[in-house]
Formats: C-alpha cells, sequence, structure tokens
C-alpha cells in the first residue's frame, strides 16, 4: 500500500464541516489521480450522500453490504457506489441500522483499502469502526475550532486516537486542521503548542461553504476556502508518496527489483508519461535527482493517471551511484531501466561501474522499445493504472 492511501477526517466537535472536508479531498484527489472512494462511517445517521449530492443516484449503500464476509475485489465493490466525477460515495440510506455487523464494515474498509482508489473515511470519533481504520496506518486529520469548548474537545480527540494507536500497536500520523476566522494566526500557534501535533491547514470560515452546500454543490468544485485546505491535504499525500528515502526502499524490496531510474527530467508531462510506463511494467519505484528535474506536483500527478500515488519516487542528490548502492537487494538482483530527455546529461551512464545489474537502457525520450544487449526486450504489461 502507498503511504497515505487511506485519509481519515475526525471531527472534533460537532458543526465543524467534517464531512463536507472528506468529500472536497476525495474530490481533489480524483481530479489530479486516479478515483477516490468516500466512505461514511456515522452509520445509524447516514447523511453523507446528501451532502455530496448523489442520493439520487442508483448504486449500493451499507444497507446492502451486511451479508459481506471476507475480503472483496476492490474495483468490483467502489463500481457498484453511487459515482460523480471519479468519487465513489459509501453511505448509509437512513442509517444502516444495527444489523450491520462490523465484521462487515471491516471486510468492505479492507476491500476498499487495497484497491488502485484511494480512501478517505469521514470518521466519528466514537465509531466502533476507529481500530480497522487506524490498522491501515492513515493520515488522520483532526478538525478541530478554536473555541474554549472546541479546544477542550480537541484535546480529548488527540488523547483518545493515541491512546487507541497504542492499543493497536500501530503508528499514526495526526495532523491538525483548524477551522475559525480568517485572522487567528496567534490563536493557531498556542493551539498547536498545546496539542503537540503538526498544524496542516487553516480552514478559514467561508460564507461561500455553505450557500453552495444548498445549491447542491460537491464540495471541493468551487475556489473557495474548503478546497484550498482540501488542496493542501492532497499536497502533503502526494509528497508522502514521493518522499521515500533509498535506504527505506531497499529495506522494502523483497524480490528481484525493476527500477525506473529518470536523468533531468524536467517537463512534467514526460515524467508522468514515464510513471505510468513504470507501473505498467511492475517497475517497484521510480528514482530521480534532486536537482535539475521536475518533482511529483499536481501536473504529473495528473499525467500520470494515477501512477504517482501507486509505487515510491525518491529523491537523490547524485544518480550515478544509485545502482550500486542498491546491488544485491532481492534473491536474483536488480534490473534499472535509465532513461532521459533528449539534451545531453553530465552524469556518466549508469552502466559504468555496475556489475551483477540487468541494466536495460534507454537513453533518449523518443525511443521506445526496451533493449538488452542490443536485442529488444518484452515485458508484460502488469500494473494498476489504466
Amino acid at each position: 500500500m502507498s503511504p497515505h492511501a487511506v485519509i481519515a477526517v475526525v471531527g472534533a466537535s460537532g458543526g465543524l464541516g467534517a464531512s463536507t472536508l472528506t468529500l472536497a479531498i476525495a474530490r481533489r484527489l480524483a481530479a489530479t489521480g486516479p478515483d477516490a472512494v468516500v466512505v461514511d462511517l456515522d452509520l445509524m445517521r447516514g447523511g453523507l450522500e446528501v451532502t455530496a449530492g448523489v442520493e439520487h443516484l442508483p448504486g449500493q449503500r451499507w444497507n446492502d453490504l451486511g451479508d459481506v464476509r471476507g475480503r472483496l475485489p476492490p474495483g468490483a465493490l467502489a463500481s457498484r457506489l453511487p459515482t460523480e466525477d471519479g468519487v465513489h460515495v459509501l453511505s448509509a440510506r437512513g442509517g444502516a441500522g444495527p444489523d450491520l455487523s462490523q465484521r462487515a464494515v471491516q471486510d468492505v474498509l479492507g476491500s476498499l483499502a487495497e484497491g488502485p482508489a484511494r480512501l478517505v473515511v469521514d470518521l466519528p470519533l466514537g465509531s466502533p469502526a476507529l481500530p480497522a481504520v487506524l490498522g491501515h496506518r492513515p493520515l488522520v486529520l483532526v478538525l478541530a475550532g478554536l473555541s474554549t469548548r472546541a479546544l477542550a474537545d480537541a484535546d480529548a480527540a488527540v488523547a483518545h486516537l493515541l491512546d487507541r494507536a497504542d492499543q493497536a500497536h500501530r503508528p499514526v500520523d495526526l495532523r491538525l486542521v483548524t477551522r475559525g476566522p480568517r485572522s487567528a494566526a496567534r490563536i493557531v500557534d498556542e493551539v498547536v503548542a498545546h496539542l503537540g501535533i503538526a498544524h496542516l491547514h487553516h480552514l478559514r470560515d467561508d460564507p461561500h461553504v455553505p450557500r453552495d452546500a444548498e445549491r447542491g454543490l460537491f464540495p471541493g468544485i468551487a475556489r473557495d476556502e474548503v478546497r484550498r485546505c482540501a488542496d493542501a491535504v492532497v499536497a502533503v499525500v502526494d509528497a508522502a508518496c514521493a518522499q521515500v528515502s533509498l535506504d527505506a526502499l531497499g529495506a522494502g524490496l523483497g524480490e528481484p527489483a525493476l527500477l525506473l531510474v529518470l536523468d533531468g527530467v524536467t517537463d512534467p508531462h514526460n515524467l508522468g508519461a514515464c510513471l505510468r510506463n513504470a507501473d505498467a511494467f511492475g517497475a517497484h519505484a521510480a528514482i530521480v535527482p534532486r536537482d535539475r528535474a521536475v518533482g511529483v506536483n499536481a501536473t504529473v500527478a495528473k499525467a500520470a493517471r494515477g501512477a504517482a500515488a501507486q509505487g515510491p519516487v525518491p529523491a537523490v542528490t547524485n544518480l550515478a551511484p544509485t545502482p550500486g548502492a542498491l546491488e544485491g537487494v532481492g534473491p536474483r538482483g536488480l534490473g534499472a531501466v535509465a532513461y532521459r530527455e533528449t539534451r545531453p546529461s553530465p552524469h556518466p551512464p549508469l552502466t559504468d561501474g555496475v556489475s551483477g545489474l540487468r541494466v536495460l537502457s534507454v537513453l533518449q525520450a523518443a525511443q521506445r522499445s526496451l533493449v538488452m544487449n542490443g536485442e529488444p526486450v518484452s515485458l508484460a504489461i502488469e500494473g494498476g493504472v489504466q
């Protein structure tokens, strides 16, 4: 699973707009990558589909999934949900009722978390499904107000989440999203210092948000404060996928590895295309230089059509020693595909000084076929992105 494949939004107090933010995050994820799935875990009331404006669309709800046992094909499950513009919504129609077992909830969540779509969960703090969500190592956003009562609620929410994570022996990435007036910088600083968790964004009050909700607009469409907050969350998620160290990458390779080494790719559309091909050929990671090259950004994520979230894209200071640094990883060695844009590169060829490695070289963007020892190489298409 990619870093932050699951995002959970927890409202520390009622009325802060946690459901609206959840939907906006999913909308912005789907705008630049693969589809997103939103799951409403307020099972007794439901209502997320009304906030999304998809209650009239056909598809399965929690009410229809009470008999689920075991893992389901995630793509097939997502395709049966009400969907708008790449966002699949799983909610309860009028409340799912007491017949929906926690086993069914856990199996549905597990099935969706294993799919190519990123999962965004509207998670009430008291949900019985909280341990199941924490089991997927999510990015947990705590949405907190700035009144005295709201800050007390946020304090209790953070303590509860950390306690449940300790009980499950799972590390949890908690980030604070504050909600309040525009000029609240001093208060926000004090809140962050008190709670002791990283502050991701301040969601400023915006009168356009409730008006858009009354008009039935899906959250995240309008250029309002909720969308800005959702974009900040998406940036954190994308950065977590991209910023994986070579040490962590090498430690996680337990099989023969295929790496795509990208030398000086400065065009974000080229990088996106490279990541799509890397995913199709089953590459374990793409490695890019830290300098004089484009990193994973919104344009790259959109061009990659979801491939940027399928595997790590670590950035290194010097490409030349990279294959040697990973030599010997895996039971049968390492394969590397070298790709450069058409202009000359100051780096020495990646094949220099590399022994015992299967190195496939593609030296120009115009070359479409892979070669090894002068002979074409046929690789099966297998990735998770169409």
